[in-house]
């Protein structure tokens, strides 16, 4: 199925300076977010710098262990043992962010994931995912730790493993008819709208002035056609019409609207979209639905943004994304006496070999690093879950 009708030149990306500097600060931040991951990993969330330096390729880059927690002063720390051996843990602040992350994950937020895992099933075709492919959802969704053995394998009520030729899946165990709900049927249930057909998501081409009356029409007859369910049963969707398109369309939407942050590697649909009925060309689609969809390639990889979550306003925050956005906070700030001496020269271009390791995080579209004094860093307000 083509994402756009024969003959219609979809308007060219427009760059959104937000939504890309929100990709460039993860993919700068990547190496302390991988290292967060590694201590949480171990059972008393420490690590032995030397092998932390043996591969450091992994886990620092090109930075050696000393310079990489001078970097995040406020986060990682060292911990000397009896023996005199070295080792990586968190500071006292980020373990009391990381020990109320951790509580809620395990609290709350597996009930959430076994509900999304069901939604994510009931729009499969077949009802059946592969395990592989929903573990490839499991940091968009949130799944706490040892999710295969707490999530997929023990909620037989929800759904079940099944062996099949091609691979382990999961399959639906029966129909939800109230998790068949979109998250756009929600959201229209709340504002009070009375038209269900309307469209939900502001749509803007070129910078909201449509000049080319081929996309106008195509929009307008998108606009027009009903906003199928992707959870209904689509044997009277026509194939290559516009109730096909707004049914992939609203596909897209639900699967985006799913995840925690409102955006996905675009990578993830290349195996996902085969049991989700999603037509072939995923960069393309998203492209021709610009308006709706954002691809960012900031990073070396293209992430998806669903706009309406960014541009509007988040309709609601999750609390994992409000950890997330904590921690890398944490991890943007220096000490004070630090970043005086990196800016003893106001201006200046280059720094002094002694301070050359120090990596200055800030940009253009996220500001610079912030010097914060110990004193005035209070962790106690951003643990409240």
């Amino acid at each position: 199925m083509a994402p756009a009708p024969p003959g219609v030149l979809m308007p060219r990306p427009r760059f959104n300076q937000y939504l890309d500097g929100i990709v460039r600060r993860e993919a700068k931040l990547r190496f302390a977010d991988r290292m967060k991951n590694t201590l949480l990993s171990q059972p008393d969330w420490t690590a032995l710098a030397m092998d932390i330096q043996k591969n450091r390729g992994d886990y620092l880059g090109k930075l050696r262990v000393t310079h990489f927690v001078r970097n995040f002063p406020y986060v990682f720390e060292f911990a000397h043992g009896e023996d005199r051996s070295k080792w990586l843990r968190f500071t006292g602040a980020a373990k009391k962010l990381m020990k109320a992350h951790q509580s809620f994950k395990e609290r709350k937020q597996r009930s959430e994931a076994v509900e999304s895992v069901t939604k994510l099933l009931m729009l499969a075709k077949n009802r059946r995912i592969p395990v592989l492919e929903l573990a490839k959802m499991a940091k968009y969704f949130g799944f706490p730790a040892d999710y295969e053995t707490k999530i997929f394998y023990s909620n037989p009520t929800y759904f079940r493993p099944v062996e099949t030729k091609r691979a382990r899946c999961l399959e639906l165990s029966q129909w939800y008819p109230e998790l068949a709900v979109t998250a756009r049927e929600r959201w229209i249930a709340e504002a009070g709208i009375k038209n269900p057909y309307e469209f939900p998501v502001p749509v803007e081409v070129d910078g909201g002035k449509v000049d080319r009356e081929e996309i106008k029409a195509y929009f307008d007859a998108l606009q027009e056609a009903p906003f199928p369910s992707p959870y209904d049963d689509a044997v009277d969707v026509v194939p290559g019409s516009a109730s096909e398109r707004k049914r992939t369309l609203a596909t897209y939407h639900e699967i985006l609207s799913l995840t925690i942050e409102k955006r996905i590697l675009l990578h993830t649909f290349h195996g996902l979209g085969e049991y989700l009925g999603l037509p072939e060309g995923h960069l393309e689609y998203f492209r021709s639905n610009e308006p709706i969809f954002y691809v960012s390639h900031a990073g070396s990889r293209p992430w998806v943004f669903l706009r309406e979550s960014y541009d509007t306003g988040p309709r609601e925050r999750h609390p994992l994304l409000v950890f997330k956005e904590r921690f890398f906070a944490m991890c943007m700030c220096v000490k004070e006496e630090k970043f005086n001496q990196i800016h003893q020269r106001k201006g200046a271009a280059e720094y002094d070999t002694d301070d050359s390791d120090i990596e200055l995080l800030g940009d253009e579209d996220n500001g610079p690093r912030r010097p914060v004094p110990l004193d005035d860093f209070d962790v106690d307000g951003w643990c409240m879950a």
